[in-house]
C-alpha cells in the first residue's frame, strides 16, 4: 500500500476521533476513490495515483463552489472550501504563476512547440514534469497565451 494511503487512512481515523465531519468526509471520499482504482487496476496504487486522485478530488470541489456561489449558497461553498484545504495538505506545494510560467517556457523551447495544435503536447510534457505541484488551468492558460 502506498504511504500517502495509509497517510489518508491514518488522517481518517484521527478526524473520527476529533469528530472533524468536514475532514472527516473528504477523506472518505478520497479512500472510497482510491479503493475502487485499486479494484479497476487490479494492483496496488501508487503514492502518484492517490496523487492524482486528490487532484482531481480538489477540481471537483473548486467546480462545486463555483456552483454553489452562482447558487448563493455560501455556506455550502464554505464547507467545499474547508474541504479542498483539508486535500491539499496530502499534495506537494504548488508551484506559483511565475514558477509555472517559467515551467512552460522552458518546455515550449524543449519540445519546439510552435502555435495551439501544440497544446496538447506541451501540456503533457508539464504534468509529466510536474507530479502534483502544476495547477493544470493555470499551466494551460500560460501555454495558450504563449502559443497563440
Amino acid at each position: 500500500m502506498s504511504e500517502l494511503l495509509e497517510r489518508l487512512q491514518a488522517d481518517s481515523r484521527e478526524a473520527l476521533k476529533r469528530r472533524d465531519d468536514i475532514a472527516l468526509q473528504a477523506l472518505r471520499m478520497v479512500l472510497a476513490q482510491a479503493k475502487n482504482a485499486r479494484i479497476e487496476k487490479g494492483t496496488e496504487l501508487s503514492d502518484t495515483d492517490v496523487a492524482a486522485l486528490i487532484q482531481r478530488a480538489i477540481k471537483t470541489r473548486k467546480d462545486s463552489i463555483e456552483q454553489f456561489r452562482r447558487g448563493s449558497r455560501e455556506d455550502l461553498a464554505i464547507k467545499e472550501e474547508r474541504e479542498v484545504e483539508v486535500l491539499q495538505g496530502y499534495l506537494p506545494r504548488q508551484l506559483s504563476e511565475a514558477e509555472t510560467a517559467s515551467l512552460v517556457e522552458s518546455v515550449i523551447k524543449e519540445l519546439g512547440a510552435s502555435g495551439k495544435k501544440d497544446l496538447g503536447r506541451v501540456m503533457k510534457a508539464l504534468q509529466a514534469r510536474s507530479t502534483g505541484a502544476l495547477d493544470n488551468r493555470l499551466a494551460s492558460r500560460i501555454a495558450s497565451e504563449k502559443l497563440g
